[in-house]
């Protein structure tokens, strides 16, 4: 019971300082692509990947898409410890390329393809993640937005689970919950 209102309590602190509006002040301004990062980084604390991956090898938090300020903040990322695991960032060229990745960024500049990509991984363990416009909505997990000076995140629990993967509870929470869209909802 103490370890999860712990777990409860580092959610809540993590949440409150990805949820910021994106200026926390004149002194210290956070970037838009800064917090985007933040949540990335988050958001792999409180995702359970299959028992198989689980491994001693780096967190691998890919990146798909013409390099751009939120991709750099992921990139930044290198080093960081996530789930006792060094992370590892990578940009991929294909998304053919993402075996392996825990985590699977997809840049703005593939919104045209942002389908095709999800039904590449869809076989894999791969947390896929976006701030493009109705991401979880068409499938993705976990979707980045702006919303009042602030960035937000949408979850799709539903490709999550066809995944293998498990999302926090706290995570899901603080998320705003989106159905699939019916073209998405068909793909196995």
């Amino acid at each position: 019971m103490r370890s999860r209102a712990v777990g409860i309590a580092v959610l809540a602190i993590a949440a409150a300082w990805c949820i910021a509006p994106v200026r926390a002040s004149a002194q210290e301004p956070r970037s838009e692509a800064a917090v985007k990062g933040a949540f990335v980084y988050n958001f792999g604390k409180f995702v359970a990947w299959p028992a198989e991956l689980n491994g001693e090898e780096p967190f691998a938090v890919c990146v798909l898409g013409r390099p751009d300020a939120f991709q750099d903040a992921v990139m930044a990322l290198a080093g960081r410890t996530v789930q006792r695991r060094t992370i590892a960032p990578r940009r991929l060229q294909r998304a053919e390329e993402a075996a392996g990745c825990q985590i699977l960024v997809i840049g703005q500049s593939q919104s045209r393809r942002v389908d095709a990509i999800l039904r590449t991984v869809q076989d894999q363990a791969v947390l896929t993640v976006s701030d493009i416009e109705g991401f979880a909505a068409s499938g993705g997990m976990l979707g980045l937005l702006t919303a009042g000076g602030r960035v937000v995140f949408e979850v799709n629990v539903g490709a999550a689970q066809r995944a293998g993967l498990r999302l926090s509870p706290q995570l899901i929470a603080l998320g705003r919950r989106v159905d699939e869209s019916p073209v998405a909802g068909a793909r196995k």
